[in-house]
């Protein structure tokens, strides 16, 4: 198995957001589509919703 140094185990990829847009984000309630304010995010690819997924850096 390969394993990437750039993503974490679940492959989450870290990504800044520079202008505030909608997004789909992970929060502790499940997904939701949210404003992305500019910022640290870290990003994964959802096969099942076609779309990528945020999620905010501590």
């Amino acid at each position: 198995m390969e394993h990437s140094d750039d993503k974490g185990a679940q492959g989450w990829e870290r990504r800044w957001v520079l202008i505030p847009r909608m997004g789909l984000r992970l929060t502790e309630y499940g997904t939701e589509r949210q404003w992305l304010w500019p910022g640290r995010y870290l990003a994964h690819w959802s096969r099942s919703m076609g779309k990528w997924v945020y999620r905010r850096m501590r």
